[in-house]
């Protein structure tokens, strides 16, 4: 056989989401747990063991939540996890376009590199039931609630956008209900009888006010429905935006950030969701407090991953225009003061998210205090250009052409 190394490599393998390039994936290490994710409904059962080696899709936001301007559906069906039950990706994923270069087109991406795992009967039956599902082109766009954390006077929009990338007409039934988190009775259903044209997308809502926010808000799901048969389904839970009776702010004492009485310095990262890893579209990734791009389920598991990692602050940027999807609303949502107290394993005075040693820092302000803590040893030279940078051990220096123009330690 001819090598084919030079012709391969002369073409740029097409940028289509969990399947190519290979930046659109990453190894899962420390596997010891496959299973199937209980808000889908593509594969009825699997009975999956870990591969020595598996590959998973970068995360993308699913398809919870209502008008969420996504052209796409990122459907994760099989998740990973480790003996610690922390996540490690789906290495078994669907994803449907509704418009765009890949209009109507449905591909599913399956991530065991080991070619005898689909020998196994279970594989196979999988992968008949993906294919199967595929065939029917009724897909659930989005559907859910409009925002993902309220204010108390407002209303909720439940809806869905429903696509068809079939070839014929689809005929279903759009079924939304929100219910307590810690209830089984829903508080609001409503069913559509919607027709979708093929390449058509179809959008159908109704506005509801909720009378009393639980506690831990509303679980939303919203089901596609054929000949009384449940096709799809997504879900997601609100909540409301309660403030703080009594509020607390960082100080500044002898030049040194303080909060509840103790010296804080800040260890954090400017975050980035992890959904934003190897995707083309600038503005999906920029903007990622935008409706397109924000997913609760994929800050949280981040937010956690940074408490993990011993990081006590977080910044995050936001701009102009993308206030309306009140994303940073949700962001800000503080866990329940009884969660909060099981977690942190001591009493606290409210709710928040649990940080060791933790807190938000205005970059301002900290810069303020790390100057007034320096006092003397900064020195104002205006007109300077710095021409290099050097280390010396553990010195760093700043230097132009012809001297050293700040020095540091750290």
């Amino acid at each position: 056989m001819p090598d084919l190394g030079g012709v391969l490599s002369a073409f740029d393998l097409p940028a289509m989401d969990t399947l190519s390039p290979g930046y659109k994936l990453f190894d899962a290490h420390g596997v010891t747990e496959l299973s199937l994710r209980a808000d889908q409904v593509m594969v009825s059962e699997a009975a999956l063991a870990p591969s020595s080696i598996m590959r998973s899709p970068q995360p993308r936001p699913g398809g919870g939540g209502f008008d969420k301007r996504r052209d796409w559906r990122w459907i994760p069906i099989v998740e990973a996890r480790s003996a610690g039950k922390q996540w490690r990706g789906t290495p078994v994923t669907m994803m449907v376009n509704a418009a765009g270069q890949y209009k109507t087109g449905v591909w599913a991406s399956f991530g065991f590199t080991d070619g005898a795992v689909y020998k196994q009967p279970e594989t196979l039956a999988m992968v008949g039931q993906i294919a199967k599902r595929m065939r029917n082109g009724a897909f659930i766009l989005d559907g859910g609630a409009n925002f993902y954390t309220y204010f108390e006077d407002q209303d909720v929009e439940l809806g869905t956008r429903i696509c068809n990338v079939g070839r014929t007409p689809a005929t279903v039934t759009a079924r939304a209900t929100a219910t307590p988190s810690d209830g089984t009775k829903p508080a609001v259903e409503k069913q559509w009888d919607v027709t979708v044209e093929p390449g058509e997308v179809k959008s159908v809502s109704t506005s509801w006010h909720p009378n009393n926010w639980p506690a831990d808000g509303y679980s939303v799901q919203v089901e596609l429905l054929q000949n009384g048969q449940v096709i799809d389904r997504v879900s997601h839970k609100i909540h409301v935006w309660r403030p703080k009776q009594k509020k607390e702010f960082m100080t500044i004492k002898d030049g040194e950030l303080m909060l509840n009485g103790k010296r804080w310095r800040a260890h954090g990262v400017n975050y980035m969701p992890s959904s934003g890893i190897g995707i083309e579209d600038g503005e999906y990734f920029e903007h990622w407090i935008g409706a397109k791009s924000y997913d609760p389920e994929v800050i949280a598991r981040d937010l956690d991953h940074c408490k993990q990692m011993g990081l006590n602050s977080v910044s995050a940027f936001v701009y102009t225009g993308y206030d309306k999807d009140q994303n940073m609303l949700d962001f800000l949502r503080l866990v329940d003061a009884e969660k909060a107290r099981e977690i942190a394993g001591r009493a606290v005075r409210g709710p928040g998210w649990w940080f060791p040693s933790g807190a938000w820092v205005s970059p301002g302000s900290l810069a303020v205090a790390l100057l007034a803590r320096a006092g003397r040893r900064v020195h104002r030279r205006i007109g300077r250009a710095v021409e290099r940078i050097e280390r010396e051990g553990s010195e760093w220096r700043a230097l132009d052409v012809a001297e050293v123009l700040s020095e540091s330690g750290h």
